[in-house]
């Protein structure tokens, strides 16, 4: 007698598949976003204008008896200004499909993906808050290099470069600079080295490059390695000399340099470069929100330029780990944490309320508490005995009382304070980003007919803006920290 046996691939057809819930894979960082946003303000203008004072009114004098009154003098005040930015995407999905969706099943895989759509753009503002806009990084490292030579490949005849790039340490963002390919001029992302001593251009007055006239120089990113947190700088120049790249001498001795995105890439009339920055086209980062970075380090701020001495109250302590040499990369050290600390409160009279680092970092200072306590006579013990457990592990971190807090997003190599009360997020419509209803009102369809398209179309949009108030007041930036 014939058996007939079926295997279950004959048969799958037949079965349903049954789902378990989904679950989400992906680590997606809202820290920063989400600490920054908590104060919000609504904006309706064209710009949001602080009225500030950044300099002294004057004072009077000791004097004798009958002599001749001081000269009066009057007491004036400035403006800062803040213009929102704009955040737009777009999500499709077939007409068929929506009009399908009215099952349970589906309409809930279509709310997940409309769900995973919005964690991704809300990451990718968290990233912008830190980031965005013109300051991209902190530099730390001191080069002596020299020797800028004659350069004959196109296209970049006629001008003069470093016989070789220098590889810098650096703590920011990579990815504008992830297409830089050291071989070909036309991929280079020019760059504003400023320094955060006086916030002025180490290219346009020749700090950073002593025996070069007046804009005679560009910088560039010609590559980048995210991993070593380091990135390899090139100048181009109109003339030929053995000009200190960077003199150690040149940055007040302890302080940080930043990496800005610049508008200019043209030098001696011949263009070099991709320019990031100060362009009309979509995504150029100039159109960005201005992340905490820019807020705090970029040359202009609010509309005024801090490297001039009658804005200097807007600057921020920006400073390095190590200050001796050509500061290298320097591990964590409670030293220099509180220099830093007493900076900021000689500058602006303010106390940070967090600071910030990568989770990537925290070992770092753990290993430097570790070390006081290990040296410590009071330090505390902790006995593995009989039935008991020994947990040497840290969940949470301060320094004097100050919270240690980790963000996905935030770069390795740098420790950023804050001061909550200093900063805002200007809205339009009280939200960061929401889906705009067609029609407007919470009782427009999501869902718009694009003409045209065989698609329907969801926007997620948001006009905003991070503003840091008070630049001076406990904010900036440690960086050059050990990453290993």
């Amino acid at each position: 007698m014939a058996v007939s046996t079926f295997a279950t691939s004959q048969l799958n057809r037949l079965f349903e598949r049954q789902y378990s819930t989904f679950i989400d894979m992906l680590n997606y960082g809202f820290e920063i976003l989400d600490h920054v946003s908590k104060k919000k303000a609504e904006f309706d203008g064209e710009f949001f204008y602080y009225p500030v004072t950044v300099t002294r009114a004057g004072h009077g004098r000791y004097q004798g008896e009958a002599q001749a009154q001081p000269t009066p003098h009057g007491v004036e005040d400035d403006t800062i200004r803040f213009q929102p930015t704009e955040f737009i995407d777009k999500i499709a999905f077939s007409w068929r499909m929506l009009m399908q969706a009215s099952s349970p099943r589906l309409h809930s895989k279509i709310a997940r993906r409309i769900a995973r759509v919005v964690k991704e753009n809300r990451e990718f503002c968290d990233k912008i808050a830190i980031f965005g806009n013109a300051t991209r990084g902190f530099g730390s490292t001191r080069t002596l290099s020299t020797n800028i030579v004659t350069n004959t490949a196109a296209p970049i005849a006629g001008l003069f470069r470093l016989a070789a790039a220098n590889v810098l340490n650096y703590d920011g963002d990579h990815t504008r600079f992830a297409t830089a390919v050291a071989a070909n001029p036309l991929t280079w992302i020019p760059i504003t080295v400023r320094f955060l001593d006086d916030y002025a251009d180490a290219a346009a007055d020749g700090e950073g490059l002593p025996g070069l006239a007046l804009g005679t120089a560009q910088f560039y990113v010609v590559a980048s390695d995210a991993v070593a947190g380091t990135i390899s700088v090139q100048v181009v120049a109109t003339v030929n000399t053995s000009a200190l790249f960077i003199n150690n001498t040149a940055i007040l001795d302890g302080f940080s340099y930043g990496i800005e995105l610049s508008a200019t890439s043209t030098v001696g009339g011949v263009v070099v470069g991709a320019p990031q920055f100060g362009l009309t086209t979509p995504g150029d980062a100039s159109q960005e929100m201005t992340g905490i970075f820019s807020n705090l380090g970029a040359g202009t701020y609010g509309g005024k330029d801090r490297s001039t001495a009658g804005f200097s109250s807007l600057r921020s302590t920006c400073i390095t780990m190590g200050n001796t040499l050509l500061h290298p990369r320097t591990n964590f050290t409670a030293t220099r944490l509180q220099v830093w600390l007493d900076e900021m409160q000689v500058l602006g009279g303010g106390q940070p309320t967090d600071f910030w680092m990568s989770p990537l970092m925290r070992s770092r200072y753990v290993a430097a508490v570790t070390v006081v306590l290990t040296n410590s006579s009071s330090r505390r013990q902790v006995t593995d005995g009989a039935g008991g457990k020994g947990d040497i592990g840290v969940k949470t971190i301060e320094y004097a009382g100050y919270k240690m807090r980790t963000a996905l997003n935030m770069p390795k190599g740098l420790l950023v304070a804050l001061n909550d009360e200093t900063w805002m997020v200007l809205t339009v419509g009280g939200k960061l980003i929401d889906f705009r209803r067609q029609g407007g009102g919470e009782d427009g369809p999501l869902f718009y007919d694009d003409p045209g398209t065989t698609t329907g179309n969801a926007v997620l949009y948001g006009v905003h803006q991070l503003i840091c108030n008070r630049p001076n007041y406990g904010n900036g930036i440690l960086n050059g920290i050990t990453l290993s």
